[in-house]
């Protein structure tokens, strides 16, 4: 993998095709973000703006060959500028936990501001969501007219915005870990591991969370999504951490995942749990003293 990593960056035509090539799928476009992570972290960010510029370009003029939408090309650029900037904090101040608040942030205040100004997301994302849900309806398993349409209609703007958190995370993840293929110095995991949210963002989670339980309205309920999301990524952070305190490998850790696809109603609140403690009362550290 080294080998290939060196042999794309060598010339930019190279990377941006690369970079083309998969943002055009929504399944590889993590990878496309990993590039301009590793971009930002191996060379540099303007670098990977130049870059993320022109696979822009060429990803419009393929949707627009295609006939679909070129407004999903700019959407595409918007989010590939978000993950730069991430790594360029990572780059500049060393600093993944800058990089994680800072979006959790943006992600808080954004859903802050789309709920103040979108006070009726069922009605816009309805038939978005009849579109997602047809197969089920063909087979006979949701009625057309069901509740159950409005009610993942107005999830939509938090379903969106964690979606949008997971992706960046994961992006920077994967590059972060190219960049250390490159250096032979593996940092990511160990950085990961001590990820904590920190006071100015665990007031405005804690706040959400609250607002969520205690409003009524989709824009309280989207709130509570996105505070959930921001806590779960430190509640993650604390499993791996305790994982890898007890040196039992990686099998606990595949064990949580797996509870997560399969008991996401008990594995996930779990988790949420646990970042919303270890951000207030240490949890892990608690727990690893105690080892």
């Amino acid at each position: 993998m080294r080998d290939i990593l060196i042999w794309a960056l060598a010339f930019r035509w190279r990377i941006v095709l690369l970079i083309t090539a998969l943002g055009a799928l929504s399944v590889t476009a993590p990878l496309a973000s990993a590039l301009l992570v590793l971009c930002a972290l191996a060379q540099s960010p303007r670098l990977a703006v130049q870059l993320a510029a022109m696979a822009t370009g060429m990803l419009a003029i393929l949707t627009i060959v295609s006939g679909e939408q070129a407004w999903s090309a700019l959407a595409t650029l918007i989010g590939w500028m978000l993950v730069i900037g991430m790594a360029t904090l990572v780059r500049r101040f060393g600093s993944l936990n800058l990089a994680i608040q800072l979006a959790s942030v943006v992600a808080l205040l954004g859903i802050v501001v789309w709920g103040l100004l979108w006070t009726d997301p069922g009605s816009t994302f309805e038939a978005l969501v009849m579109g997602l849900l047809q197969p089920l309806i063909s087979q006979g398993k949701l009625q057309a007219g069901s509740a159950v349409f409005r009610q993942i209609a107005e999830l939509m703007p938090g379903i969106l915005v964690v979606s949008i958190l997971a992706t960046l995370l994961i992006s920077l993840a994967i590059g972060r870990y190219w960049h250390g293929l490159l250096t032979g110095e593996q940092k990511f995991a160990a950085e990961f591991r001590q990820y904590r949210l920190g006071r100015i963002a665990g007031l405005l989670a804690t706040a959400g969370l609250a607002a969520g339980f205690l409003l009524n309205g989709p824009g309280a309920t989207n709130l509570l999504v996105v505070a959930g999301a921001v806590f779960f990524v430190q509640g993650l952070a604390v499993a791996h951490a305790l994982v890898k305190q007890s040196g039992l490998g990686s099998m606990p850790l595949m064990v949580l995942y797996a509870a997560m696809v399969f008991a996401a109603q008990l594995a996930i609140p779990l988790v949420l749990a646990a970042g919303l403690v270890d951000n207030w009362l240490d949890l892990r550290g608690k727990l690893i003293a105690r080892k």
